[in-house]
Formats: C-alpha cells, structure tokens, sequence
C-alpha cells in the first residue's frame, strides 16, 4: 500500500515530517501521469487536484477496484469497509 498525491516531493517530506508518516511511502504525481492513467481525475475537487480516491490493483497491474468516497455517488464519506476490500483481493 502506499499514498500517490499532487503534491511536490519537497511538500511530502514537509507533511511526512509534520505528522510522523514513516510506515506508509508518499509519492508525487504533480503532473498527473498516475491519476490520468487510472481515470482518477474524473473525481477531482474544487482546486483541480485528485479527491481521495482508492485504487485496488491485481498483480497484473488491472483495476479491480476503484472508488471515490467523498464522491456523493459513492457515499460521500472516506472509508472503505474491510469486507469490501477482502471480498476484492479473493
């Protein structure tokens, strides 16, 4: 598991450092390579960068599962329920 954000490299180890993220590895996508590539943008907030969306890929590298949830249509909360994702990985 790991983070893919619009922010720059310099602005994550700022944030990592603010709030103590050393388990989880933070990558910068400011060009927005990854997110087009995974048709994440079709979520994004009122600045124009990514909402929080959620990507579940398979070892093939395919999207088995993908989500937005703060995306009214997806509930419009950020949580992911563990079954959904169990269910997913099987």
């Amino acid at each position: 598991m790991f983070s893919i954000v619009f922010d720059s490299q310099e602005e994550l180890r700022e944030i990592a450092a603010e709030y103590d993220v050393g388990e989880i590895p933070l990558h910068s996508d400011s060009k927005k390579v990854v997110f087009e590539a995974y048709n994440v943008l079709q979520w994004v907030v009122a600045s124009g960068e990514p909402g929080h969306t959620f990507v579940l890929l398979n070892e093939a590298g395919k999207v088995v599962w993908i989500r937005d949830y703060v995306a009214l249509e997806n509930g419009g909360v950020m949580y992911v329920d563990i079954p959904e994702l169990v269910i997913r990985m099987s």
